[in-house]
């Protein structure tokens, strides 16, 4: 991201060397415009996920039930006048259940779980190695300007 001073300097014409950047300084632009270390990060990111969802095989699982019953049972008409059928029985049933499950061993869910740590140590690594590869290619790049320059 070019700052408006320099882009104002840029357009007066004043010399280059006043915008001159250290190693350091250019080293973190790069760090924040580089898209294969963001990318590195973000699967680094994702794979951290990876973790905490398996041990989420390791918690019980709860489930509930709601069964409301409306129940009317009627009479049938009399025979002298066609009156209303009369309900003779009518009532409300709710049933509530409640399941907890939470299994003793589950060989699986182990599995799972070593199997995520690896991918976040992997992820780790993987970014680690962009980040270095990150620093060869910010240093390479300085010193062959510095030496066009020369």
């Amino acid at each position: 991201m070019i700052r408006p001073l320099y882009l104002l300097l840029l357009i007066l014409g004043i010399s280059p060397p006043l915008w001159a950047f250290d190693l350091l300084h250019i080293y973190a632009v790069a760090q924040q415009n580089d898209p294969v270390l963001q990318s590195a990060r973000q699967a680094e990111l994702a794979a951290v996920e990876a973790k905490p969802q398996a041990l989420a095989g390791f918690l019980p699982t709860v489930g509930a039930t709601l069964n409301p019953v409306n129940k009317t049972t009627t009479t049938a008409t009399a025979a002298t006048g066609g009156q209303t059928p009369i309900p003779y029985e009518s009532y409300r049933q709710t049933t509530y259940g409640l399941t907890l499950t939470q299994p003793l061993f589950y060989y699986q869910q182990w599995v799972q779980f070593h199997q995520a740590s690896q991918q976040v140590k992997a992820a780790h690594a993987t970014y680690a190695a962009a980040e270095q590869d990150l620093m060869v290619r910010t240093v390479k790049g300085y010193f062959n300007v510095l030496s066009a320059v020369d």
